[in-house]
């Protein structure tokens, strides 16, 4: 069990209309969010494949608390909370799209949460509301790729914490290149794939030719192949729904499979601009299909933590980490100050 302290998080207040704080310009939204996964599916899958229940018995621990959910897209966060804290708390859900918060607001409508507010933000910057109060838990969940000026605003959001207030990054477990060094053998695995047709996924990929007088060593070879934007749909079954019988997953890898397909899924439609998020839940299944096949050939190294130094100069010091769920990692900041 993780100690993430005292929490923070923005929630909509049931009956009041969201508040527009410098609503955004057409220009200005990044992505449009698709709500169309069921809540109850979407909840029945952070229960079974994310430590959510783990995530919010950490940070609720006390009544009254006032907690910022930057970036609350479906409210699936903000629910929770506002459900923990009932009328003794104060959740402010915001969002650039005014879209999200209409369907925040009506869900926690039909669920009778008066203590969850949406409000509608500027993408530029650091939106005047945020300096308005002061937080428990500011909770950031795929978000922080999308921040203008992010080592200003995630400074200015320390500012505004309570003494003991806790910052909660949730962001996507992105794959990280393999290097040479992490293939010991590369022959080992020209000859698992020796073992396949021709016109194979794996066999076509790593075999393909790269552009003209470039080598390719095995560690390029399986790189190309983890970001590619198409290489799991060789997977998948016609409807695009679910993966082909004859490709069979260990259990752990299956779960973890099904979910980011589930999230690749429900998170992008034609013809709008893909996000960061969505490419990256892309390359994570892909990653996924790799280990599949050749786990015994790859010794993968950790990866280190690439956005801790933005967030030790904004004045944080990483306080925990843990991983959450097969898409995304948790990491907890305090003011490195010691308030």
């Amino acid at each position: 069990m993780i100690s993430l302290g005292r929490a923070i998080l923005v929630f909509l207040t049931v009956g009041v209309p969201p508040i527009f704080a410098a609503p955004p310009k057409p220009e200005d939204v990044l992505f449009q969010t698709d709500f169309t996964m069921d809540v109850a599916e979407g909840e029945r899958l952070h229960t079974e494949f994310a430590r959510f229940k783990e995530l919010m018995d950490a940070l609720v621990t006390k009544p009254g608390m006032t907690v910022l959910d930057v970036g609350t897209g479906s409210g699936q966060y903000a629910y929770e909370f506002a459900r923990r804290l009932g009328s003794t708390g104060e959740v402010f859900a915001t969002d650039i799209q005014e879209k999200a918060l209409r369907h925040v607001e009506a869900e926690a409508k039909r669920r009778g949460y008066s203590n969850l507010r949406p409000v509608l933000v500027s993408s530029k910057g650091i939106d005047p509301f945020y300096l308005r109060h002061r937080y428990d838990i500011v909770l950031m969940s795929n978000v922080y790729q999308y921040l203008d000026d992010r080592v200003n605003f995630i400074r200015r959001l320390r500012e505004r914490l309570n003494p003991g207030g806790k910052l909660v990054f949730l962001t996507a477990r992105l794959p990280v290149p393999v290097t040479a060094a992490e293939i010991p053998d590369p022959s080992a695995i020209e000859r698992e794939l020796s073992k396949d047709p021709p016109g194979s996924p794996y066999r076509r990929y790593y075999e393909k030719p790269g552009k003209e007088g470039e080598a390719l060593d095995a560690a390029a070879r399986i790189n190309r192949i983890v970001f590619s934007d198409d290489f799991y749909k060789d997977f998948l079954t016609p409807d695009g729904r679910s993966f082909k019988p004859e490709y069979a997953f260990r259990p752990v890898q299956k779960k973890v499979a099904e979910w980011l397909l589930l999230f690749i899924r429900s998170s992008y439609k034609d013809p709008q601009p893909r996000s960061p998020h969505y490419d990256s839940l892309i390359h994570r299944l892909n990653e996924i299909l790799v280990q599949r096949r050749f786990a015994a050939h790859l010794k993968r190294a950790k990866a280190p933590q690439a956005r801790l130094p933005e967030f030790e100069s904004a004045g944080y010091r990483l306080d925990s980490e843990f991983d959450y769920s097969p898409t995304d990692i948790v990491d907890i900041f305090v003011d490195a100050g010691g308030r």
